[in-house]
C-alpha cells in the first residue's frame, strides 16, 4: 500500500465505512427496544449520518434508503423505509468495501 496512492486511500476510507455501516445496523436493531420518541430520534440520527457518505463512496442503495430514513419525522422501527434501509446495509457489508 502506498501512503499516498489515491486508490489505497479510498479502498481505506471504503473499509472504515462498511466499519460504520455494521455498528448502523446494530444501532437500528437498539431502536427497537426504545420508547417511540428515542427510537425515531436514533433512526433519524443514524440514517442522516449515512445518508451523504454512502452515496459518495459507491453505496447509492445506501445513501438512497438513508436518505429516505431521514426525511421521516416520526419515523417507527417497522416502517417500510427503515426495512429497506436494513436491507441495503446489510447487502453492502456482505459486499464488503470492494464491491
Amino acid at each position: 500500500m502506498n501512503a499516498g496512492d489515491p486508490d489505497d486511500i479510498l479502498a481505506d476510507i471504503r473499509a472504515r465505512f462498511c466499519t460504520r455501516m455494521e455498528k448502523a445496523l446494530e444501532s437500528l436493531r437498539d431502536a427497537a427496544q426504545l420508547p417511540i420518541e428515542q427510537s425515531s430520534l436514533l433512526l433519524r440520527a443514524e440514517a442522516h449520518k449515512l445518508a451523504g457518505v454512502a452515496a459518495t463512496l459507491g453505496y447509492g442503495r445506501v445513501g438512497t434508503a438513508a436518505a429516505k430514513v431521514d426525511a421521516i419525522e416520526g419515523v417507527s422501527p417497522d416502517d417500510p423505509a427503515v426495512a429497506a434501509l436494513v436491507l441495503a446495509l446489510n447487502e453492502a457489508v456482505a459486499k464488503g468495501p470492494q464491491q
